[in-house]
């Protein structure tokens, strides 16, 4: 049996983001909602997605049965950028210039990295390293 490549991959990938995206905003789905725009969505392994915006909300959507629980403020500011980890968690990052770390189980983070003096634009993660880059000029790792 022939495995798909890198392409079919990614387009099956922005297929299934494409889908994820109308599910959020359809009426079944549509309690509980951001109060401002949305500014990031990842893709957990459980193919949960989770969302964040301008109000500074995280929200995690279990796609499976529609449920959503609105996670506990952790940005000052609107979260910019979310990144899934490899163990289930994800990563995010906003205005506040500090990258909160979460597991899949809680509502609050688990831990708080802080070092840039900027918002943060942009988190990226290769295993268990997770690169954030600001407005500051800055990038770490």
């Amino acid at each position: 049996m022939r495995t798909p490549g890198p392409a079919a991959y990614k387009q099956s990938m922005r297929l299934f983001i494409l889908i994820a995206c109308l599910l959020l905003a359809s009426p079944a789905h549509a309690q509980p909602v951001h109060g401002a725009p949305i500014r990031a969505l990842a893709v957990l392994p459980d193919w949960s997605v989770v969302s964040a915006g301008l109000d500074a909300t995280i929200i995690v959507h279990r796609l499976s049965d529609g449920a959503a629980t609105i996670l506990q403020p952790a940005h000052d500011g609107a979260v910019n950028a979310i990144v899934a980890l490899p163990d289930g968690g994800f990563a995010s990052a906003g205005a506040d210039g500090g990258v909160a770390i979460w597991s899949r189980t809680d509502t609050l983070p688990v831990r708080w990295l802080e070092g840039h003096t900027g918002p943060i634009a942009a988190l990226a993660v290769n295993g268990e390293a997770i690169a954030s880059a600001s407005w500051d000029g800055t990038a770490w790792v």
